[in-house]
């Protein structure tokens, strides 16, 4: 497992590059070069750090550049509440896509659309139909333009889900295709444990966090002191 995120701590950011959070210019950079690098082959990398770290800002800003840019994008995000519903994740990325299915092959799109909830089916699920039913869609989104793939809080992704993106994480990487995933420091995340390039969002250094507070229109509200 590879850890990129102290060695770019200093990079320089990219010169075309609109910054969306003080002392984030190397994460920013990392994505540019990604999202670069995914037009021609798959790119993976996990996001890692505590709640409120800016993980989600982040993949805010990754999104909305390969969409400034002519790409694709499909999120998902986890929430604890659906966590142990089956493919729960699967549809909410795939919602946006649900009429690309019909050119499907058969067999893969009959599996797909049952997980889905869209079909009825006397037959159990097939996860290796379902996860090469999502790679060839995947594919075929891709073929026209790049194609942005994010699952934020993946903690909390269903584990049917999970083990579908990993299938197809491991077998794109002729595709123009880039996978970003979030999730919390110290969580596991199944199918993803090794392998993958992870980049670590940790706490703003002080001089970076005192120009966030110089940027906000009023000061932080003071406690009272003591009676």
């Amino acid at each position: 497992m590879k850890d990129i995120g102290s060695a770019r701590r200093n990079e320089r950011p990219v010169d075309d590059l609109e910054l969306p959070m003080v002392g984030r210019e190397a994460e920013t950079a990392d994505f540019v070069r990604r999202l670069a690098a995914g037009r021609s082959h798959g790119e993976v990398l996990i996001l890692t750090g505590d709640p409120g770290a800016g993980k989600s800002v982040l993949l805010d800003f990754a999104a909305d550049r390969a969409r400034r840019e002519g790409g694709r994008v499909l999120r998902a995000v986890g929430t604890e509440s659906e966590a142990k519903l089956g493919f729960a994740g699967l549809h909410q990325l795939l919602r946006p896509v649900l009429g690309e299915l019909d050119g499907l092959p058969s067999r893969q799109r009959s599996a797909l659309r049952t997980v889905l909830g869209l079909d009825e089916s006397a037959e159990a699920s097939d996860g290796m139909l379902v996860g090469l039913a999502v790679l060839t869609l995947v594919s075929d989104l891709a073929e026209p333009a790049p194609l942005l793939v994010v699952a934020d809080d993946a903690q909390w992704l269903d584990r049917a889900s999970l083990d579908v993106l990993s299938f197809v994480a491991r077998r794109m990487d002729s595709e123009p295709v880039t996978l970003l995933v979030g999730v919390r420091a110290a969580a596991p995340l199944p199918g993803f444990d090794n392998g993958y390039e992870r980049l670590e969002v940790g706490p703003l250094d002080g001089a970076a966090a005192n120009r966030l507070l110089d940027r906000q229109p009023l000061p932080p509200p003071c406690s009272a002191p003591p009676s």
